[in-house]
């Protein structure tokens, strides 16, 4: 028991280490931005996103440095200076491959009926020239070093792979307005089963939903005020 205490006691103080140095690197990822907490509370201040741990840093003037869980996060929003873009995040559920449950971050690419989101791919050295992307997917594991992002589709509150969505679901999903998305991809000389041209499919069949529904989908984001 002992032993176990100790194994415990270890691990927890090499994550305190390896938390310590990350927050107080001069990390070039540190942006402004505006945090929305799961009480809806608004924070105004300096972000910084650790994907690995799934926490968001938070340094605000006068003050230390706190820390948040994802499951203390409703959503934020960061000001990309390279891109000079915001970048809005949500905060909710994710079921890893290995079977891990928790609460995890996702950026928005598109927002609508679907929604596109995507998480940063996390490398293992496997070697001094040899590198793996083991990223949690809803099936399998995306082993890619051609992208920084795994991408998932959220329909409702189901979220797929976005290569799965695109291969077995979207189909069925765009049933309804097939020939109208088919020939609006046509005169945009887009093909459906590209990667990067899918979303454009996506936001086509999205601007369908909107046109024919009352219901116009909004959700509470962090919206810039810096």
């Amino acid at each position: 028991m002992h032993k176990l205490y100790g194994l415990i006691f270890l691990r927890l103080w090499m994550l305190f280490l390896s938390f310590s140095s990350y927050a107080n690197s001069n990390d070039p990822r540190w942006a402004k931005g505006e945090v929305v907490l799961a009480d809806s509370s608004r924070l105004l201040g300096t972000l910084s996103v650790n994907y690995p741990l799934d926490l968001l840093l938070l340094k605000q003037e006068g003050g230390g440095i706190q820390v948040y869980p994802a499951h203390k996060i409703k959503s934020f929003v960061i000001f990309d200076e390279q891109t000079q873009s915001h970048r809005q995040f949500i905060s909710r559920t994710f079921q890893s491959a290995r079977g891990l449950k928790g609460e995890a971050f996702f950026e928005i690419v598109t927002f609508g009926s679907l929604t596109v989101l995507r998480r940063e791919k996390r490398y293992h050295r496997l070697g001094p020239h040899r590198s793996i992307c083991r990223e949690y997917s809803d099936h399998t594991f995306t082993k890619s070093k051609t992208k920084n992002y795994v991408y998932f589709v959220l329909n409702g509150s189901v979220l797929t792979n976005f290569i799965t969505f695109q291969k077995h679901l979207s189909d069925e999903v765009f049933a309804e307005y097939s020939d109208e998305i088919n020939l609006y991809m046509k005169n945009k000389s887009k093909r459906r089963w590209k990667h990067g041209d899918f979303t454009y499919a996506i936001r086509y069949y999205n601007a369908l939903k909107l046109r024919n529904e009352s219901d116009n989908h909004r959700l509470t984001f962090a919206y810039p005020r810096f």
